[in-house]
């Protein structure tokens, strides 16, 4: 007669599944195939018996156990299928045969996506050299600064705006743009062939790089081991309920193991059950690896999509398994003996491979899900670039306010124009002088306008005659100090549209008649005697005398009538 036997066991997908139909509880999967091997070669009955508490075994704080092991320890059934983790607790209380299985315990979270990054445009380099580039900016900016200055200052030059011109000049550069201001002397260009150099080789690795991460971005992944898990505040995380994983982390002795445990959220069954509310990120657990691709298998064959991610770093590596006998069995010795045969001849994983499936696209990095190939980026790629071209035109815009602003009160205050304008006009009868050439200009251009000559002296002082004239009968033209407000009372009041001065020849019939004269007069004189002449065209003449290296003389001299035969 056959020995009848209580076994206990509790669901664990996809190891063991537990059905319960009229009292009657039935196992199948992997480690219900093992029972059936074990009660054919071991030639026994058995019931199964679920555990109370429905949990594996954990000590507890009076020092008896939970769960199945609870079971084993007060001898009410003759083993359980589990597979246990074996640890050196658990082995005060019972007997566990050979390891059917190694594991590892990781953590599941919900899987990262591909986002836009705001800051993406910076990422192709890091914080530090971002911050070493900007030095760089500033030290070439403010060495271009002072060896130009002091370049002007050995040769007796002068550079109008040498800052701006210094500053447009680095950002021209570094942007790859030609800029219209070099350097005049060999000491700054070679600052410039310098600083062109290293600016060619920092954009085109720039540009390089951030090629690169758009064709193939990277995906930000928040939580990739125990130390990301435990630094982060925005998902909890929770821990198997019964399992040994709660005091190996409280028992640990590193410090992010044991404030994992500290700061757990809670308890959850175990992942399979927990799937749901883990791929909709309400929090991340800590499990094993089998647990865990089963879960991937299950919402890849439903959804076609992968919900969730297992860590690269593992919580505990290489856990062994195996399953758990009261103490002093009679049937540990078999036992051990068909797990051997089952685990080496590769059935038990054979049985597991089977419950595992669809896994292979969601073992992949999440950066691989994108499968449909190179996209189109949308508008969010470029926030980042744009806020920064939004922040330039608006400093712009309040850079222009600003100087309208002093522009306008130096017209506004006679003081501020007289002062820093003309300082050598102190009266205060100046502004209106102002004030009146500009009505003169503005009746000249509509006076001269049909004129085929400049205006002569005569026509100036007629003119002029006509603004005061302008000024008694209309009083009120010269209350403001608005050039804009005079040009439209002008054109309202006195009718006089703006105009442009006609472009008229300076080659007149009577000039022409003298050069032909002069050619006439001196065509025979040979080319020796013309190579003693000299030539000069009313404009600046400069003498130096290549004698005096430290002392340049100048010598400005003008005629009255040009020398200088042109072609008509």
């Amino acid at each position: 007669m056959r020995p009848l036997l209580k076994i206990a066991a509790e669901q664990w997908v996809p190891w063991t599944r537990v059905s319960e139909e009229n009292g009657t509880v039935t196992v199948s999967g992997p480690m219900g195939n093992v029972l059936e091997i074990f009660a054919s070669m071991m030639k026994f009955d058995y019931v199964v018996v679920r555990p109370p508490d429905s949990l594996w075994g954990a000590r507890l704080d009076n020092g008896s156990w939970s769960g199945m092991v609870g079971m084993l320890e007060r001898e009410e059934v003759e083993f359980a299928l589990g597979p246990f983790t074996i640890t050196p607790q658990r082995e005060t209380v019972v007997d566990f045969t050979m390891a059917v299985h190694n594991d590892n315990k990781a953590i599941l979270t919900v899987r990262p996506g591909l986002q836009s990054d705001v800051s993406g445009f910076l990422k192709p380099f890091t914080l530090e050299v971002w911050l070493l580039f900007s030095l760089s900016i500033l030290a070439i900016g403010t060495t271009m600064r002072i060896l130009t200055a002091t370049e002007d200052r050995i040769f007796g030059t002068f550079t109008k705006n040498l800052t701006v011109k210094t500053a447009a000049w680095v950002i021209q550069t570094l942007t790859q743009e030609s800029s219209e201001w070099i350097p005049k002397y060999d000491g700054g260009r070679l600052m410039v062939t310098t600083w062109l150099l290293a600016s060619l080789v920092f954009m085109t690795s720039y540009s390089g790089i951030l090629t690169a991460m758009l064709t193939l971005p990277r995906v930000t992944i928040p939580i990739d081991s125990l130390e990301d898990l435990v630094a982060q505040d925005d998902l909890p995380w929770r821990l198997e309920a019964g399992s040994m994983a709660t005091k190996f982390l409280e028992e640990s002795e590193d410090p992010v193991r044991r404030k994992a445990a500290a700061m757990s959220s809670g308890y959850f069954k175990d992942c399979w059950s927990s799937r749901q509310a883990i791929a909709n990120g309400e929090f991340a657990g800590i499990c094993d690896e089998t647990t865990m691709k089963k879960a991937m298998s299950w919402d890849f064959s439903s959804s076609g999509r992968c919900h969730l991610y297992i860590t690269r770093e593992k919580v505990l590596s290489s856990a062994m398994m195996g399953i758990a006998f009261k103490r002093n069995s009679s049937y540990l010795a078999d036992a051990n003996r068909i797990v051997h045969i089952i685990k080496h001849s590769g059935i038990l994983s054979k049985w597991i491979g089977d419950q595992i499936t669809n896994t292979s696209q969601c073992l992949r990095p999440p950066s691989a899900d994108r499968r449909e190939g190179i996209s189109a980026l949308n508008i969010e790629a470029f926030l980042g670039p744009l806020s920064v071209l939004l922040a330039g035109i608006q400093t712009r815009h309040i850079n222009s306010a600003h100087k309208e602003v002093i522009h306008g009160n130096r017209y506004e205050d006679p003081h501020i124009f007289t002062e820093k304008k003309n300082p050598q006009h102190k009266d205060k009868n100046y502004l209106p002088k102002i004030r009146m050439r500009r009505f003169s200009a503005q009746i000249t251009k509509h006076a001269s306008t049909d004129q085929k000559r400049p205006p002569t002296k005569d026509t100036i002082d007629s003119r002029h005659n006509m603004t005061l004239e302008s000024k008694n009968k209309h009083p009120e033209l010269l209350k403001t100090k608005a050039i804009g407000t005079d040009r439209r009372r002008l054109q309202k009041n006195l009718s006089l549209p703006n105009h442009r001065t006609a472009k008229t020849s300076m080659v007149t019939e009577a000039v022409k008649e003298k050069r032909l004269n002069f050619c006439r007069k001196y065509q025979d004189l040979t080319f020796a005697k013309w190579k003693k002449e000299i030539f000069w065209d009313e404009s600046t003449l400069g003498v130096c005398d290549i004698f005096m290296r430290d002392n340049i003389l100048t010598h400005k001299a003008k005629t009255t009538e040009s020398f200088l035969m042109t072609t008509t």
